[in-house]
């Protein structure tokens, strides 16, 4: 399980700012970031994921605390899968589309 945080269209302008955003809140709030992107009908996004859980108690636990922390933030837990790939199995494996933030694409 995963908290998906948020999703942004590659095509903004503002794309890479918002991701960078993003990404530094929530490291700096203590939480792993990976990233998955997934196209639409007419566009392609990047997901922002925050965490890996073995557990879905601690990850509603932990997604609660993003949305009291930021109201604004509709953070959502998800099934690994439904990110794009296994979070444990994307955070070993380089080159793939899942990947810990910080790491190259």
């Amino acid at each position: 399980m995963t908290i998906l945080v948020g999703a942004y269209p590659v095509a903004a302008s503002q794309f890479e700012a918002d991701v960078r955003t993003m990404t530094e809140w929530l490291e700096a709030s203590g939480f792993r970031v990976y990233y998955s992107e997934i196209d639409s009908a007419s566009e392609r996004w990047q997901r922002v994921l925050a965490g890996a859980y073995t557990d879905a108690h601690t990850a509603r636990v932990e997604a609660e605390r993003l949305k009291r922390a930021a109201p604004s933030v509709d953070a959502q837990v998800v099934a690994a899968e439904m990110a794009g790939r296994s979070v444990a199995v994307a955070a070993a494996e380089p080159g793939i589309v899942l990947r810990r933030a910080g790491l190259d694409p």
